[in-house]
């Protein structure tokens, strides 16, 4: 409905006084407290007008969130405008309007639980039968299910149903991004570039990340994953957030026909982002567990999420454990925490039981033994030659002194500084392996 039927409704009923300024959402949540009709009157409200009161239509269409209608409520007051509901009745200046306040919040929270668990549990349906949900991965379209005569297949309302399939066309742009960040080592932002001088799928919005998440989708070998993540806003930012769900609650289907790689494939494409990520976690900053330690095992635990295991609580008490699942955030399980002590007797007693048992010393001492052995064995390069390029070039430094301190001018042009640092560079390094081989071989001999 349009804010002019909106206008005009409201004037047959009588059910508003006459007004100046309407403003109106329409299909928008009224959980997204950003939207324009909504963010336009506060911005009136807030611009102190001559506006002594705001008229809703209904308690709800001001908002879903009951913490955007306290603030809403707490700016009228503040303001000393009213707020009065057209249809049931709210008053939010009257004895009963706090109460009345807590109550339709109350109500309207329960009803977006209730609409979101519906939603909710329609969709896992639809999962469950291999319906598409959302827009068709790059590599994938949409055709209509067929029966087992072949004739297309309808649902309850008459329209087709529709389901994924493999597009050649598009799932070519698949297999060459896949091989070039596989086999031929191209980044993620090379790809987006390929991609948008491609013009793939029409579009040149391509960004690394989004080239990122299109490599690691399953579904390019059969395995389609529902409510892996969540998306959750946050009250203090107003920004949303992509929380990981517990694994337990995933809808994992194998559907083979829509399988376009390889295993080989898909394994070498994971663990080309696997060497990336470990090389971009190497690359950042320590964190301050890592940089000061204040436990034996500061800065060297981490919880499945990928958080780092810290100092829950102090003293000789201490306990650790993972902020994120204590705050219930990025869909982290561990809600408890351990005691530091049994923390690091576990992770000791495993270090004595498989790095430090009478077997694993001697294995260790076996393999550097056979190590030593195999390099004592090597022939032994002959210095002599080197030698005696060294007393060359040695006695070619000299002249280079003389003739700086004006001395055989004539022998400046024969003299080359680089050629001599690289010479005596060379016989350095031989001299320290040959050394080194040496006493590798009288190492082993004691051992």
């Amino acid at each position: 409905m349009t804010a002019q039927q909106h206008h005009d409704q409201g004037r047959a009923a009588w059910r508003l006084d006459p007004w100046d300024l309407i403003y109106a959402d329409a299909s928008i949540t009224g959980l997204d407290p950003a939207r324009q009709g909504y963010s336009s009157l506060k911005a009136l409200l807030k611009s102190q007008s001559a506006v002594s009161r705001v008229f809703i239509d209904e308690f709800s269409r001001a908002g879903r969130d009951v913490l955007e209608w306290f603030r809403l409520a707490a700016l009228a007051k503040r303001l000393g405008m009213n707020v009065l509901g057209a249809s049931d009745g709210f008053d939010l200046s009257s004895p009963t309007g706090e109460m009345m306040l807590h109550v339709l919040g109350m109500f309207s929270k329960f009803f977006v639980t209730q609409l979101r668990e519906k939603v909710h549990r329609g969709m896992t349906g639809a999962a469950r039968r291999q319906t598409c949900l959302g827009r068709p991965p790059l590599g994938y379209g949409l055709v209509p299910k067929r029966d087992a005569q072949g004739r297309p297949m309808t649902g309850h309302d008459g329209r087709t149903i529709n389901e994924l399939a493999i597009d050649s066309a598009t799932m070519s742009h698949v297999m060459l991004a896949a091989e070039r960040f596989a086999d031929q080592g191209w980044s993620y932002g090379r790809i987006a570039k390929e991609f948008i001088r491609l013009k793939v799928d029409g579009s040149d919005g391509w960004r690394p990340r989004s080239i990122e998440r299109l490599l690691a989708n399953p579904l390019y070998i059969g395995v389609a994953i529902y409510n892996r993540t969540r998306n959750v806003r946050d009250p203090e930012t107003n920004k949303r957030i992509t929380m990981l769900n517990p694994r337990h609650q995933w809808e994992i289907q194998r559907i083979p026909r829509l399988r376009a790689w390889s295993d080989d494939q898909w394994k070498r494409v994971r663990r080309r982002a696997y060497r990336l990520r470990r090389g971009k976690r190497q690359a950042t900053r320590l964190s301050r567990g890592q940089k000061f330690p204040t436990t034996l095992l500061s800065g060297n635990l981490w919880c499945s999420c990928g958080q780092e295991l810290k100092l829950v609580r102090s003293g000789r008490n201490g306990a650790m454990g993972c902020f994120h699942g204590l705050y219930g955030v990025n869909g982290c399980t561990m809600k408890t925490v351990k005691a530091r002590s049994i923390v690091e007797e576990a992770v000791l007693a495993h270090v004595r039981q498989f790095l430090l048992s009478e077997a694993a010393v001697d294995r260790l001492v076996e393999s550097a033994n056979r190590a030593l052995a195999e390099e004592a064995k090597r022939p032994r390069e002959d210095l002599r030659p080197k030698a005696a390029e060294v007393d060359r070039l040695m006695k070619r430094r000299s002249r280079l002194v003389t003739a700086l301190a004006g001395e055989e001018q004539d022998d400046m042009a024969e003299i080359e500084p680089s050629a001599l640092n690289a010479t005596c560079l060379n016989v350095s390094e031989t001299k320290w392996r040959c050394s080194s081989t040496a006493q590798h071989g009288n190492r082993d001999a004691t051992t």
